[in-house]
């Protein structure tokens, strides 16, 4: 490093649009050191949710992208901000490595992702839902007392197929 590096390392230049007299040059740092958090999180959203990969072909479509990944994003944050409110179990009392917020966010977004993909492509849902429909079917029951009750019924309707036990 040049001298002249390590004399520059000792300053902060900030600059800011708020007024002078109601801010001293703590508050300014202290305000951007809070908009740093703002935009670390808006980085992690973007870098690792894909907050600003979205379908461009329609306004309305890439609107809905966006809110679905912002959705997904800040579940992600209120996961990992709960988690850390449970109290550990049995751990031992050992100097703990500090937390990387990138890591825990990319695993939670990771088990979320897993959690809420279906089991079956779209497309093999679509062209198989006859049989999977009837495979999800419930077999007939004879619920007499159950239907007359609720539809005001005498006797059950002649369509009506009863299960015999």
């Amino acid at each position: 490093m040049q001298p002249a590096t390590l004399r520059f390392a000792e300053y902060v230049i900030v600059f800011t649009m708020f007024p002078e007299p109601p801010f001293s040059a703590a508050d300014v740092l202290e305000w951007y050191r809070l908009r740093w958090q703002v935009e670390l999180v808006f980085k992690r959203f973007t870098s690792l949710a894909q907050l600003g990969h979205v379908p461009k072909y329609d306004d309305d479509s890439a609107k809905a992208w966006l809110y679905g990944k912002l959705f997904v994003a800040l579940l992600v944050e209120k996961l990992i901000h709960h988690a850390r409110a449970i109290p550990p179990g049995a751990t031992r009392c050992r100097r703990r490595r500090p937390r990387n917020p990138w890591r825990d966010f990319k695993f939670v977004l990771n088990q979320v992702a897993r959690t809420i993909e279906p089991l079956l492509p779209l497309a093999r849902l679509i062209s198989d839902w006859r049989t999977i429909s009837g495979a999800l079917a419930e077999p007939p029951r004879s619920r007499q007392r159950q239907l007359s009750a609720y539809f005001g019924w005498t006797e059950l309707p002649e369509n009506h197929m009863t299960q015999t036990s």
